[in-house]
Order: C-alpha cells, then sequence, then structure tokens
C-alpha cells in the first residue's frame, strides 16, 4: 500500500556551505577526482549522478546517504540525484535528506526515483525548483499497517 505525503514531512533541507572563506573556482575545484580535490560537489549537471567538480574534503560542508535536487539549468531543472556517499553542493542544486535514518543506497535511489517523478515536470529553467516549492509537493511511499511516511520499502512474502 502507498500514502501521500508532503516532501517536507518525511525530508529536510541539509544546509552545506563552503568552510573556506575564499574561493577562487579556478584553484580550488577540479573536474578530475584526485587524492587532493577528493570531495564530489553536485551542480547543474545533467548526467554523473550531478557531480560536475571535486573540492579539498576539508573546504566543504558535506553529508552522506543525502538527495540531491538541481535548481537550475536548462536541462537539468528538477534531476535527482542519489547520493549514498560524501557529497557537497557548489551551486545551482541543494541536498535534502530523510527524517528517518537511511544507509541504504538502494533506498536512498528509491526515493531519489520516486521524487524526481514528482518534482521533474512541474519545473523548468523559467521555474526553479526551490525547497520552498518542493517541499508542498506530495510523494508516495509505501507504508505498513500504521500510515506513517515509511522511507524505507518493505518486501512481504506471503
Amino acid at each position: 500500500m502507498f500514502e501521500g505525503y508532503l516532501m517536507e514531512d518525511v525530508f529536510h533541507k541539509v544546509g552545506l556551505r563552503r568552510i573556506k572563506k575564499t574561493f577562487d573556482k579556478a584553484k580550488d575545484v577540479s573536474k578530475e577526482q584526485t587524492s587532493e580535490f577528493n570531495l564530489p560537489l553536485i551542480n547543474a549537471k545533467n548526467g554523473d549522478n550531478g557531480i560536475m567538480y571535486y573540492e579539498r574534503m576539508d573546504d566543504w560542508e558535506s553529508d552522506v546517504y543525502c538527495i540531491g535536487i538541481v535548481n537550475d539549468g536548462a536541462i537539468s531543472t528538477g534531476n535527482v540525484y542519489a547520493q549514498p556517499q560524501r557529497t557537497g553542493v557548489l551551486y545551482n542544486a541543494y541536498m535534502i535528506k530523510s527524517n528517518k535514518t537511511i544507509d541504504s543506497a538502494e533506498i536512498l535511489l528509491f526515493l531519489s526515483t520516486t521524487i524526481e517523478k514528482a518534482i521533474k515536470h512541474r519545473f523548468g529553467y523559467d521555474n526553479k525548483v526551490t525547497w520552498k516549492k518542493v517541499k508542498t509537493i506530495p510523494i508516495y511511499l509505501p507504508v505498513i499497517e500504521n500510515p506513517t511516511p515509511n522511507p524505507q520499502p518493505q518486501i512481504y512474502s506471503r
């Protein structure tokens, strides 16, 4: 059985910022992951899980088991990506996290697909995908007996 829930009842926006005060894109990010530039950063990217650049881990706030939402970009607006690995946000995107603990990449993939299905068609380059707009959109999640959000879908055998 599936129940509808507002996004804000299941997820919250994660505020991830740059720790280092100065930023020079030419010096502070890399398009390739290296031992120095080891933190993936999401951006307005279509594909590659939304990851466009890599930054130094100590220079950026990051989180794990989040969902990245691209809020800008001619093609990428409304793309939703599971980010099970430690990830930060450069710009033109934001991260949300389940209000319940999730520690499975598969569940994160299920949730990101569900969210993209609910939001992608509603937004575009001229109508940005802000959290203020997204948080009031319903998504449908599997539930068990008590209809509370169940971001960890279960398969039952009879």
